[in-house]
């Protein structure tokens, strides 16, 4: 009896998790939005459109990541300050800065060294990128 209950929990949680309506994370944003969808890795397939047209997004069930790129720092600024985004660590390299945060306003998030982690963004010098939970397929 307890195996058949917690089997119908894991169903429900799966069919909500994986069936969820899709919100576009990134209203407004100027530049070239990515879903990765059906997979939570740089292996996922990967759709692009313009930031502009995010209706686009109801369309796919299984979107595990949103990114933008091409959008301003003010963009980025004004995100992290809606979503109560927490600086959780930084790396810098020769292309620019990757920061990564924590919202307890998005849903979920990635395990980085232990820590959550469900923003991600990248200012570089070609141009600046955000996603959630992290930046999949690369910046």
């Amino acid at each position: 009896m307890a195996k058949g209950v917690i089997v119908a929990i894991l169903v429900v949680f799966m069919a909500l998790y994986f069936g969820r309506a899709q919100k576009a994370m990134f209203l407004g944003a100027e530049g070239v939005y990515t879903l990765s969808v059906e997979n939570e890795s740089s292996s996922a397939k990967f759709i692009s459109f313009n930031a502009k047209d995010t209706d686009n997004i109801a369309k796919y069930k299984m979107v595990t990541g949103q990114s933008v790129y091409g959008i301003s720092k003010d963009y980025i600024d004004e995100f992290l300050t809606k979503y109560q985004c927490v600086l959780v660590f930084s790396e810098v390299t020769a292309y620019g800065e990757t920061n990564y945060y924590y919202s307890p306003k998005i849903w979920g998030y990635k395990s980085i060294n232990g820590k959550k982690v469900n923003v991600q963004t990248a200012i570089c010098s070609y141009g600046n990128t955000i996603g959630t939970p992290i930046i999949y397929g690369g910046y």
